[in-house]
């Protein structure tokens, strides 16, 4: 139900993945910064396992709980492609990962 998620508007559900990495069914996003889906292991801070899309001039495009769509553009990490791989580290600075959780987590209030 709606009311089962904290803040639908601010809970992304599917988006538009990076389509020569898709592994598995499903963009895991790692909260717990360890490089791994299931939250296992060392803390590997800033470790992307799964990649949104980036074809659409730099953006990709979300689904959140409560119905709308976004298109979010990135600014830094994500917004070429170049280098993309299961495992990639990217600056602890980086505003695509942080929205990235930030929006796994029901916490996405505004683009990176």
């Amino acid at each position: 139900m709606l009311t089962d998620v904290s803040a639908p508007a601010a809970t992304f559900t599917f988006v538009d993945e990076y389509e020569r990495l898709i592994n598995d069914g499903y963009c895991a996003v790692d909260l717990s910064n360890t490089g791994d889906p299931e939250g296992r292991g060392q803390s590997r801070p800033f470790v992307l396992v799964d990649f949104p899309a980036h074809r659409h001039a730099g953006a990709a495009n979300f689904a959140f709980v409560d119905g709308h769509v976004t298109t979010v553009r990135w600014r830094d990490a994500l917004r070429t492609g170049r280098g993309y791989s299961p495992g990639l580290r990217v600056s602890e600075t980086s505003r695509d990962a942080r929205w990235l959780q930030k929006a796994s987590a029901g916490l996405a209030t505004e683009e990176p």
